[in-house]
């Protein structure tokens, strides 16, 4: 016998729960890459053109906030 078809909210849950994955990677590698730019700002990590600008680590940590911030927001509980 064929298999039932699933419901449209269990097609919603599932679609939920991989859009959160997808936006739990996508800014954890933002927060990733703007830890990186942050540490070749400030001279940690060297071997880049980005090394020793304070530039890169300005933007690194702006990179590293936005990502804590849409963490924050995704958290948020809905109302």
């Amino acid at each position: 016998a064929p298999l039932p078809e699933p419901r449209p909210h269990d097609r919603h849950r599932a679609r939920s729960r991989r859009h959160a994955l997808a936006r739990g990677i996508a800014t954890g590698l933002a927060a990733m890459l703007g830890a990186i730019w942050f540490l070749q700002g400030i001279g940690v990590v060297p071997g880049s053109f980005m090394s020793g600008d304070p530039l890169w680590a300005v933007l690194g940590a702006a990179l590293v906030g936005l990502a804590a911030l849409a963490t924050r927001e995704a958290r948020r509980p809905r109302r």
